[in-house]
């Protein structure tokens, strides 16, 4: 839902002019999205080591881990390097 809702925010920031993707100033919509995204991240991989700390023991026949784990950081790390990428170009 949040997902959505930066998706939304984005479309109206952006025909207002206000978004300005690759702008880190703050009276760009897009350093505000960019911040609730990166919280939103961070948020997912801790309930996902608290689910996993949670129910280890039932799911320790399949070893779960290693699944959960590299679906998550490809998601936060790709998520991270287009931000990285943005940040450089934007510089002067």
């Amino acid at each position: 839902a949040l997902k959505n809702i930066c998706a939304m925010l984005t479309m109206i920031l952006e025909l207002n002019g206000l978004y300005r993707e690759g702008d880190f100033s703050l009276s760009s919509g897009y350093f505000y999205v960019s911040c609730v995204t990166n919280i939103s991240q961070c948020w997912a991989l801790y309930c996902l080591a608290l689910f996993y700390y949670a129910t280890k023991n039932e799911l320790a026949p399949i070893r779960p881990i290693g699944k959960f784990l590299s679906v998550k950081m490809l998601v936060f790390f790709t998520w991270w390097q287009s931000l990285f990428i943005r940040f450089v170009f934007a510089l002067p």
